[in-house]
């Protein structure tokens, strides 16, 4: 896992964007769910969430209109939207994962994160759940306790 691969979302354009839209209403939700608790110490996951989902909707929309795309050219610049928007907003979980890496139980929404993510990137390249659970984790900056 030294290696970090690139998002490409080409030979699975419909899954890809079937699967970002449908995390992206699941965040939503989240969002919503932890909004309802009040507490006054998750603004910053609300609005962090809230960025996820937006960012997801983007990248779903990108992904539709390259599939919808009748040249080439845009076609590529599409997807290569998409994947600059995923790898964009990988760096912000990261980032926020670091910055709050001592609240993660608190928050309760990284395991969503990490089960949302996991599917989606077992779905959409077709690698095993293991494989995407290991990924979800680098993205997080977790190492995988030993066996």
């Amino acid at each position: 896992m030294g290696q970090q691969r690139r998002v490409s979302f080409r030979d699975r354009a419909d899954r890809a964007e079937n699967l970002t839209r449908a995390l992206a209403v699941a965040v939503r939700q989240e969002s919503e769910r932890i909004k309802a608790e009040r507490r006054n110490d998750t603004a910053e996951l609300i609005d962090f969430l809230n960025f996820v989902a937006a960012t997801l909707d983007q990248i779903a929309d990108a992904i539709s209109q390259a599939r919808a795309a009748t040249n080439p050219q845009e076609k590529e610049r599409k997807f290569g939207e998409a994947e600059s928007l995923a790898g964009s907003m990988a760096r912000a979980v990261r980032e926020f994962c670091e910055r709050n890496r001592d609240r993660v139980i608190d928050y309760g929404g990284y395991s969503l994160f990490t089960i949302l993510g996991t599917l989606f990137f077992a779905g959409l390249f077709n690698v095993s759940y293991d494989e995407a659970l290991l990924a979800q984790l680098a993205l997080l900056g977790l190492t995988p306790g030993k066996k």
